[in-house]
């Protein structure tokens, strides 16, 4: 194998070359917004959803087909909540996102795509709260509410889940099942940005964006591109990294005994520890 030094420096060599071949990337969000907290992506999420022209609320509708929720949304007015205008500042807490239209259904969004750490039977007292909450419910039985109320839980890949005391408070009241590992409806649905919200954007929301929303369309564009970057999953950069893998699996010769690779990988590692600063 060619000197620690030799292929340090070719690799960077070769690294700059692919940064200057992949197309410019100007991301008002990347720029802008860095690492954009829970709250930012469900005012994002919940202003699709609010989208409404003269064949209704189309994105909304598309969103409970994509997720499996067979919610019917009748003649009338939906109402959108977020957590910074939701006025039931009691004991509940505040639900990231509510939608409902009053007396036929109530779904709630818990949003954990930056990974906060589920509150005591959060789930549960969102549920209990919209229940109870008589502008939401106020021609049904408070009984039969539960029967009307869905649960969205969403993550960023798909990894994680509500409280146990909330998922049990959830299976008592009908609203989810489990099988095994596996948590499904029937008024429920844990989803993910990686599985279903960008895949959802992509697919159902950007082709349907009518030619002269251009500030909306724009908007999605950017929001897509942000998504793919959050996940790693941009294909000019993976592209890049693929490239830059199978170069160093060729000059490292990834073929011979683990031992004498690893020993070769740990002294290149402290190489670019020395030359840190050099490499930013």
């Amino acid at each position: 194998m060619e000197s620690k030094l030799n292929i340090l420096s070719d690799f960077l060599k070769f690294f700059k070359e692919q940064q200057e071949s992949i197309p410019y990337n100007f991301n008002v969000l990347d720029e802008q917004c860095g690492h954009i907290v829970e709250n930012s992506h469900t005012n994002m999420l919940m202003k699709l959803l609010e989208y409404k022209n003269q064949y209704g609320y189309v994105f909304l509708k598309s969103f409970f087909a994509y997720i499996g929720m067979d919610i019917e949304i009748k003649s009338g007015i939906v109402k959108f909540e977020r957590e910074q205008n939701y006025k039931r500042y009691d004991k509940n807490g505040r639900i990231d996102g509510l939608i409902y239209q009053q007396n036929q259904f109530a779904l709630i969004i818990e949003n954990k795509v930056n990974g906060a750490a589920n509150q005591p039977e959060q789930l549960k007292k969102y549920i209990e709260g919209t229940q109870n909450d008589n502008n939401i419910f106020p021609e049904t039985d408070k009984k039969s509410r539960v029967d009307k109320i869905w649960v969205v839980f969403l993550t960023k890949d798909g990894d994680e889940k509500p409280d146990k005391r909330s998922l049990t408070y959830m299976q008592e009241q009908g609203i989810c099942s489990s099988i095994g590992e596996v948590l499904e409806g029937p008024r429920y649905a844990s989803i993910s940005y990686r599985e279903h919200i960008l895949p959802w954007l992509r697919e159902e929301v950007q082709p349907c964006v009518m030619q002269k929303e251009q500030v909306l369309n724009t908007g999605l564009l950017q929001y897509i591109d942000f998504l793919e970057g959050m996940l790693g999953i941009r294909k000019s950069e993976t592209k890049m990294m693929e490239q830059n893998k199978q170069w160093l699996k060729k000059k490292l010769d990834l073929n011979k005994p683990f031992v004498e690779l690893n020993k070769d990988l740990r002294s290149i590692r402290l190489d670019l520890r020395k030359q840190q600063k050099s490499l930013v």
